[in-house]
């Protein structure tokens, strides 16, 4: 069995009296230490497949397994600490918390684990923000930060605490040509190091450090 399974994985709502999918029938294994790619129009289902994936939805039909073990929980808490111990998420859009320094930001995954964690959370998060090139920035708080030094904090936070499994939500959002190949490559690498990666994005010039690449149209997942 692959490291993830997602079997007939479906998410309906209810549009005006009629049965909506954002999500439909997706089926996706992915092996660890494999990178894929998942391109899309705006509003095909790329982000809700994701958020399905971390957790963060339920699906209205369908199974998430990780490691042979089922990732579909209506419990918050059991959601939340399987995402802290298995999955590292890098979310669309500003997630990092603004009364935090960015060094604060990255380390407190860390932290809010339920295991016994050792290791030196502040080393390991300088080690991070310095290999995404933001390792000066570790004392400023998210206000002073452009979109994306932002993108780079939320990544090393991603990895903190070494997920199984990272989610990427259009992480090369506002970055230059040169920087997107940075971040592409330092994702490439994660993989080859046995993370298994899924990455959303629409910039099509990414696609060429990922072992697969998927597209997806109407909540329908399809090999491009």
């Amino acid at each position: 069995m692959a490291f993830l399974e997602v079997q007939k994985l479906s998410r309906k709502y209810e549009r005006k009296g009629s049965p909506f999918y954002s999500v439909k029938d997706v089926d996706l294994s992915l092996e660890r230490g494999e990178f894929i790619s998942i391109t899309g129009a705006s509003g095909s289902g790329k982000t809700t497949l994701l958020n399905l994936i971390a957790g963060l939805l339920l699906p209205s039909s369908g199974q998430i397994l990780i490691d042979g073990n089922s990732a579909v929980t209506k419990s918050d808490a059991k959601g939340a600490l399987l995402r802290n111990r298995v999955i590292g998420l890098v979310p669309q859009g500003y997630s990092l918390l603004s009364s935090l320094s960015v060094l604060d930001n990255v380390r407190l995954p860390f932290y809010l684990s339920r295991e016994e964690r050792k290791g030196d959370a502040e080393g390991e998060a300088m080690r991070l923000l310095s290999l995404l090139g933001i390792g000066e920035l570790s004392s400023s708080y998210p206000a002073n930060l452009s979109g994306g030094e932002i993108r780079r904090a939320a990544i090393a936070r991603a990895l903190i605490n070494k997920p199984a499994l990272l989610l990427a939500d259009e992480p090369t959002g506002d970055l230059d040509a040169g920087n997107k190949e940075e971040i592409i490559s330092l994702f490439r690498k994660i993989a080859d190091g046995g993370t298994a990666v899924i990455m959303v994005t629409h910039d099509i010039q990414t696609l060429g450090c990922a072992d697969r690449n998927f597209v997806m149209d109407k909540g329908i997942l399809r090999a491009s």
